[in-house]
């Protein structure tokens, strides 16, 4: 027994130096692996291109009327029958309220009546002339047989044209009463207040028995209107992009969408020709405190489903902008360290040692999000280190995602 226990110890004893002989070439082979890992850093690689570059910009927007009017008098009076309230459909000339003028029947009356006095004095005048008439002719042919003098004859003719004088003063005495009939009866038709155009009444400022002011001094409102079977989606270019926008829509290039914040999902994607054929308008000038300006995309809405006041984003996409081609990066190669000014890539070249990465300065220019315009700096067709550039130091070895 004592032989037999030796034995098993002696070959748990060779099992255990084998082990340890076995172990220690895995162990060293993988302490190299992380040795060579350290020394040589993976990273991945691009190639800097030519190209132009398409700019794309997504601006909060919001939705107003087409059209928006308040309501106001021309004359002044006592607010009467109050036709319509807030929320309601109107047509353009119906009828909203309807103003009490006090005095205006009896004004229309009294001017009424002046035109008849006027209209009397015209046919009087009329008749004279008539009569002034007759008895020149009959002075004239006395006188061709010698019965009048000359002077009676000048006399006749002169009695004549004073006559028609006075039917001209009468008929201009009339046209006067009837022009002071007219403007009353428009004072009495201002007093009917109808709606501008077709549209809804979002504010209804009025009640019966308010006094009115008309629109000599402070005019009374009395209703708001918005007309929104088409809306204004009003949006804001920043200054940067203001040029690079209108050169795109010169060249009909541009497009753009809007999405409605209330309505997930609910996307209005407009193409290049509906944009040029009126859809899309900009003011032509910036906003002295944003220095932004305002663009204006048209949104059908015949059914009303979006209303006045609601928020969006607006996204607007020029392509081809670039004056000419430029050299384009990804937008993960570009490296700016917060306490550094510069901006800079690692580039990344082919060395007696090794591949090696190599910092470089360069000047950007535009982005569309995923491309950055190089504008100095930088090659087409030279590699920029896109990922694992964290811990690059200048000179350094590298593997890349080629190699």
């Amino acid at each position: 027994m004592a032989r037999v226990q030796k034995q098993l110890e002696r070959e748990q004893a060779l099992t255990r130096r084998f082990r340890v002989f076995l172990v220690l070439p895995i162990l060293f082979l993988a302490f190299s692996a992380v040795l060579h890992a350290q020394a040589d850093p993976f990273v991945e690689t691009a190639v800097a291109r030519s190209g132009r570059l398409d700019r794309v910009i997504s601006q909060p927007a919001v939705l107003v009327p087409y059209e928006m009017v308040i309501v106001h008098s021309r004359v002044t009076g006592y607010a009467g029958e109050v036709f319509v309230d807030i929320g309601e459909k109107v047509k353009k000339g119906q009828l909203m309220l309807e103003l009490e003028i006090p005095g205006v029947a009896a004004k229309l009356r009294a001017a009424e009546a002046v035109v008849g006095t006027a209209d009397a004095e015209v046919a009087k005048a009329r008749a004279g002339i008539q009569l002034k008439k007759a008895i020149f002719e009959l002075i004239r042919d006395l006188y061709e047989k010698g019965g009048k003098t000359q002077f009676q004859l000048e006399e006749a003719r002169a009695e004549l044209k004073l006559a028609e004088v006075e039917e001209k003063l009468a008929a201009a005495r009339k046209f006067e009463a009837e022009e002071g009939v007219v403007q009353i009866r428009v004072l009495a038709q201002y007093a009917r207040i109808t709606a501008p155009f077709d549209g809804t009444v979002v504010k209804r400022l009025v009640n019966r028995g308010v006094l009115v002011r008309g629109e000599t001094g402070n005019p009374t409102p009395l209703f708001e209107v918005h007309r929104v079977d088409v809306l204004r989606c009003r949006v804001e270019i920043p200054e940067r992009d203001v040029f690079l926008f209108l050169e795109s829509y010169r060249a009909k290039t541009l497009g753009a969408s809007v999405e409605i914040q209330a309505l997930p999902g609910r996307v209005f994607d407009f193409s290049t020709d509906e944009l040029q054929g009126g859809v899309l308008r900009f003011s032509g000038a910036l906003h002295q405190d944003s220095h932004h300006m305002i663009a204006e995309i048209l949104l059908p809405n015949p059914t009303g489903e979006l209303l006045s006041g609601l928020f969006g984003k607006a996204t607007l996409r020029a392509s081809g902008v670039a004056k000419g081609k430029v050299i384009l990066v990804p937008n993960t190669a570009i490296q700016a360290p917060r306490k550094e000014k510069d901006k800079f890539v690692w580039f990344v070249k082919t060395a007696q040692n090794g591949t090696t990465v190599e910092r470089r300065v360069v000047s950007l220019g535009a982005t569309d999000g995923t491309l950055f315009e190089v504008l100095g700096g930088l090659e087409a067709g030279e590699s920029v280190v896109v990922r694992g550039a964290g811990a690059l130091v200048n000179g350094q070895v590298v593997r890349t995602s080629e190699e």
